[in-house]
């Protein structure tokens, strides 16, 4: 998928697990991923993998 190549995705939640897999799916099409969740620690985390 192309069409997320230069894009910008906000994903709220990334801590958890639909926010973690959305991140890295939109990731992986070429989107820069900004991403947040209540839990600093595990939304680091997600950013990590």
């Amino acid at each position: 998928m192309a069409e997320f190549k230069e894009k910008v995705v906000l994903i709220s939640g990334t801590g958890g697990r639909m926010g973690r897999i959305a991140a890295q799916m939109f990731a992986r099409e070429g989107a820069k991923v900004l991403g947040c969740d209540i839990s600093t620690q595990r939304s680091e985390e997600t950013c990590r993998r």
